[in-house]
């Protein structure tokens, strides 16, 4: 029910928006569906991007709760999520790591699906309208929430700058390649 309103939310404001209406189909603003990454931990934090002329930079965090154990370490046993903005996969996370992109200006849709060999994850979706100003900065946390071995949810949220670089700092940037 969630997912449906949100759904609506954004075909309603299509009708308010600018160059970038919001998608018929909320889905729309990811990816294709069939596209698959593999994320690792990055070497090189890339917490000081300088936005490109007519750009803003946005940070995606990672954040995520797992109620129960986990045997694959502090990555190992991290979600996948591929990160859409505009119908277009622009790179992944998995748990706690972070994601930098240089976006154009404007209103954007950003899409965060979850990565799962499950059905009933893979069609877990979050999404969220940008509206970006050139030369600025944004910081936004997604979370993911395991509740046991079926029920999963996500979120994106605004993160303040100082959380957001606090938590950078104890993670890692996310190095993503489409899975071949």
């Amino acid at each position: 029910m969630k997912r449906m309103l949100l759904a609506f939310f954004f075909c309603t404001l299509a009708a308010f928006a600018g160059e970038n209406p919001a998608p018929a189909n909320a889905a729309s603003a990811c990816g294709p569906a069939g596209t698959n990454f593999v994320v690792k931990p990055g070497i090189a934090a890339a917490d000081n991007i300088t936005p490109d002329s007519g750009k803003a930079v946005v940070y995606l965090v990672g954040h995520q709760v797992k109620q129960g154990g986990c045997l694959g370490g502090r990555y190992g046993c991290g979600a996948t999520a591929r990160i859409g903005v505009d119908g277009q996969w622009v790179g992944a996370i998995k748990g706690d790591m972070y994601l930098p992109l240089q976006v154009d200006a404007g209103e954007h849709h950003l899409c965060v699906r979850w990565q799962s060999v499950f059905a009933s994850r893979s069609d877990v979706i979050t999404l969220a309208k940008l509206q970006l100003e050139a030369g600025k900065t944004y910081y936004y946390r997604v979370k993911i929430l395991y509740v046991g071995d079926r029920d999963a949810d996500m979120d994106i949220e605004p993160l303040d700058e100082d959380e957001a670089r606090y938590q950078m700092s104890q993670n890692a940037p996310a190095a993503w390649s489409e899975k071949k």
